[in-house]
């Protein structure tokens, strides 16, 4: 039994651990990260705190007391568990896409109807997905993802057809309707949009959220891409920055709609 000189003793003993420390000391419990219950350090808690938020959590108080997350936890909390950052959007390049914007970009694509043949390459947690079935209920999506915690969320959708990792990799083709929001970084957007208007059938559209570096870069691929657009008759469609605010960040994009004859 711990007198009162021990408990004051072990509460005081998390005033001088590091962050890593901090979440060393965690549980998960019933998908729930539970704090070890110790004073902290304002500093090392709050980038603690910061930690598993990047990993997907959520703080939730009253009985719950712990970081929530939408996804079963065990991959992310086994790698802060080791003392090591988990940030999903910089590894997975994910910043998921607001249901309006989603909704939006199903309509600059025409629609979809149940004949649609239907891709989705980077489905991330399904926003797409959910918006392509707000248009067409009976649609089936084929998807692609490759971050783990958001393939589980995918195969619990009704009218989601998971056939792979990475888009890039696959051999699938024939899609009258291609809708999404591909990954930035290092010119990805661009990669992606060609490849998959390769995989679209004649008279199929591909609409996809993109960023705005193409457009003023002087890189070969760029320029390249724009020769591309105007050759194709590609429309663009302006995205105010703060449209992707709750998906945490604030750049100005945009939807680029091209046909495939």
């Amino acid at each position: 039994m711990w007198t009162a000189g021990q408990t004051a003793k072990k509460s005081d003993e998390g005033s001088k651990w590091t962050i890593e420390e901090i979440l060393k000391h965690c549980t998960l419990e019933d998908n729930v990260l539970k704090l070890p219950g110790v004073q902290f350090n304002k500093k090392s808690y709050a980038e603690a705190k910061k930690w598993i938020e990047e990993a997907g959590g959520s703080w939730t108080g009253g009985k719950v007391q712990g970081f929530t997350f939408p996804f079963n936890a065990e991959r992310v909390f086994g790698i802060l568990h080791e003392g090591k950052r988990c940030n999903l959007q910089q590894e997975f390049q994910f910043f998921a896409t607001p249901a309006a914007v989603a909704d939006w970009l199903v309509s600059l694509a025409g629609g979809v109807s149940a004949s649609d043949k239907v891709l989705e390459p980077s489905a991330g947690s399904g926003a797409i997905v959910d918006a392509i079935r707000r248009s067409c209920p009976e649609c089936e999506v084929d998807c692609f993802e490759l971050m783990p915690e958001n393939r589980e969320l995918l195969a619990q959708k009704d009218g989601v057809k998971l056939i792979g990792e990475d888009f890039t990799k696959s051999d699938v083709t024939g899609y009258s309707r291609i809708i999404a929001n591909p990954p930035f970084s290092g010119n990805q957007d661009v990669d992606h949009v060609m490849d998959m208007y390769s995989r679209l059938a004649p008279g199929g559209i591909v609409a996809a959220i993109m960023s705005q570096h193409w457009r003023f870069a002087n890189e070969k691929k760029c320029k390249d891409f724009r020769e591309f657009l105007d050759n194709t008759g590609a429309t663009i469609h302006d995205i105010a920055a703060g449209e992707f605010g709750e998906s945490g960040t604030n750049i100005a994009t945009v939807a680029v709609v091209i046909t495939k004859p």
